[in-house]
């Protein structure tokens, strides 16, 4: 008996006005009824793509059939670069009451001050890392899945602006962003 699904999002990306953001477009390739199954589209359509410099990446959620996961739509969520390889993927465990006991140390992949862009619903955000995803070591008291996050400060007129983004839609540079807004982008850590 199935009980969760996998649909597969292919991310592409435009250029905008804006030096701080791109536009993302997501465009549902196919809802599967395994990973494997998922996997293969996914690869098979990379592979099919006339103009594979246009895919930014690609995302696989699990999503619960008939189930309420109460703050996520999700059971599971990983990402992959352009050629269908796995960069990071965030799996919950409900037997565990929603509670979320930190991500391995080995499993985060980037650092405090690392410039990244953020995949955040229809756009991806150039920003630097301020604070990692909490660990087992970090003895915070209960968690869920929300928490596992990366701290990410964006360009932005506002000093105050922050990110909460999931390790799977956080991605190495790859755009270019001018010396001022990596500046601005320092000094806005410094700041904090």
């Amino acid at each position: 008996m199935t009980t969760s699904i996998f649909r597969l999002d292919e991310i592409r990306c435009d250029e905008t006005e804006s030096p701080s953001y791109l536009e993302a477009i997501t465009s549902v390739r196919g809802h599967l009824s395994s990973l494997e199954k998922a996997v293969a589209a996914m690869k098979r359509n990379a592979s099919e793509t006339y103009v594979p410099e246009e895919i930014y990446a690609y995302l696989i959620k699990e999503i619960a059939i008939d189930g309420n996961l109460g703050d996520v739509d999700w059971l599971s969520v990983r990402s992959y670069d352009p050629s269908g390889n796995l960069l990071e993927e965030c799996l919950q465990d409900y037997n565990l009451v929603n509670q979320y006991h930190g991500r391995n140390k080995e499993d985060i992949h980037f650092k405090v001050g690392d410039i990244v862009e953020a995949l955040c619903y229809n756009r991806i955000d150039f920003g630097i890392i301020a604070a990692l995803p909490p660990t087992p070591e970090d003895h915070f008291p209960v968690l869920d899945a929300m928490d596992d996050s990366y701290l990410i400060l964006p360009i932005s007129e506002d000093p105050d602006v922050h990110l909460h983004v999931p390790p799977t839609h956080v991605f190495k540079l790859s755009h270019f962003i001018s010396e001022e807004n990596t500046a601005g982008l320092r000094e806005k850590l410094r700041a904090k």
